[in-house]
This record gives C-alpha cells, sequence and structure tokens, in this order.
C-alpha cells in the first residue's frame, strides 16, 4: 500500500467513524475503545478535548475530567511548536472554508508530558459542523509500518533541514557553486579548470565552506548539497 492509499483509507475510516457516532453512541465507543490509536472530538472554538478513547487516556495519562481541568494550557505544554504553529491554524482554515463531509490529513507531534519526548503521529481529521466540533484519529509511525518509517524520515529530514539552514545561508554564491561540484565527486583540479581559478583557491574555498558548515566529510557535504541545492 502506498502512502497516499493508506492516508485515503485513513480518511474513509475516519468519515466512517464519524456516520457511526451519529447513529449510535454505543457502537462508537465499542470500536473507540478497540482501536490501537488515538481518537478524540475537539470544539471547533478552543480546540479542547470534549471526547477521548481509553488508547488516549493511557498516552496522557489523565481522564477527560482532569484534562478539562487543565483548559487550552494541557495542549499548550504537549503539542510540538510545529504542530502548534502549522497544524492547528491548517486545521481552523480547513474548518471555516469546508463543509460537514470534509476530511484532511495531518502530521501531528504530541507528547504525553513536558519532560517526555514527542511521539509523530498522522492524524485524519473529520468536520462536525452540526456540532462544532472536529474529530480526530491520530496513529504513531511506529504502528504504520513501512508508511510509518518513511513519514519518520520525512520529520527528520525536516528538521535536519531547519537546524542547518542558517549554516547554508553562511555560504557566499561561489562556495555554494563549489559545495555542488564536490557533491558529484569532482577534484580541486576538476573544479579549478570547470571555474578558471587555482587548485589552490579551490582548496582554500573548500576549507571554508567545511568550517562554515561544520562538516569534515565529502559524504556530509553531499548530504548538504541534497537539502539545499537539489
Amino acid at each position: 500500500m502506498t502512502e497516499n492509499e493508506m492516508i485515503l483509507n485513513f480518511q474513509l475510516f475516519t468519515a466512517e467513524l464519524d456516520k457511526i457516532h451519529d447513529e449510535s453512541i454505543s457502537d462508537f465507543q465499542l470500536i473507540a475503545e478497540k482501536t490501537e490509536g488515538m481518537i478524540h472530538v475537539n470544539k471547533a472554538s478552543d480546540f479542547q478535548l470534549s471526547y477521548m478513547n481509553p488508547y488516549l487516556s493511557r498516552f496522557f495519562d489523565r481522564n477527560l475530567e482532569e484534562v478539562a481541568s487543565e483548559g487550552v494550557d494541557f495542549l499548550a505544554k504537549r503539542l510540538h511548536p510545529d504542530t502548534t504553529e502549522k497544524v492547528i491554524p491548517y486545521f481552523s482554515d480547513f474548518y471555516a472554508r469546508s463543509d460537514n463531509y470534509s476530511v484532511c490529513s495531518a502530521i501531528q507531534r504530541s507528547r504525553p508530558d513536558m519532560g517526555y519526548d514527542y511521539q509523530n503521529l498522522l492524524s485524519s481529521t473529520k468536520i462536525i459542523k452540526d456540532r462544532k466540533e472536529f474529530m480526530t484519529i491520530s496513529i504513531p509511525f511506529e504502528r504504520l509500518g513501512e508508511t510509518g518509517r518513511f513519514f519518520q524520515k520525512e520529520i527528520e529530514l525536516e528538521d535536519l533541514k531547519k537546524r542547518n539552514f542558517e549554516r547554508f545561508l553562511s555560504l557566499t554564491r561561489k562556495e555554494k557553486i563549489i559545495l555542488r561540484h564536490v557533491s558529484f565527486g569532482a577534484s580541486n583540479r576538476q573544479i579549478g579548470e570547470e571555474l578558471y581559478i587555482s587548485e589552490h583557491t579551490v582548496r582554500t574555498h573548500r576549507n571554508r565552506i567545511f568550517s562554515k558548515l561544520g562538516i569534515r566529510s565529502i559524504t556530509e557535504a553531499v548530504k548538504f548539497a541534497q537539502l539545499y541545492l537539489d
């Protein structure tokens, strides 16, 4: 199954679960209790939880009443800044411009509490406009098999880009050109001939590039080129 096929099936399951919720609360709760993933319903106005299944309750080590007592601070302490800054506004905009049948997916990052590592989650969210709520199902990457590993690599790559972007921006235009040649395996002599500069000058540029990027090997230089020059 491809990543797109998994996301589509995930969205279909979310829509079907909402339909079951409308028809029978007891059937919905039975399915939610058996689902090995986080199922929760949030108010559209402030994203406070109005329902969470046992899996999510175990993850947070809190029941719904305890979560509600902490108010909006509860999620603020547990959502990764990227989720707070990008995903939450995305859901708000999605709610505003979509109808009662719309479903969307996103990658979120959450943790059980302060001091814990964040977990990466694939989430599918269904709008419930007549109740002014969202229903969301979130599955940890490790439960998604090969697709989860694919998404995990994408997250790690994005984090790597963010951490090193300032270093990359410190390179001059010529240094970026030389970095590209280095990543292709060109020697100092070959680069010099291509750019009409001496091998000594190329060597000086390479040393500066490696110093600015904080790297020591050609392999690391190739990674930087792949991140920012492709």
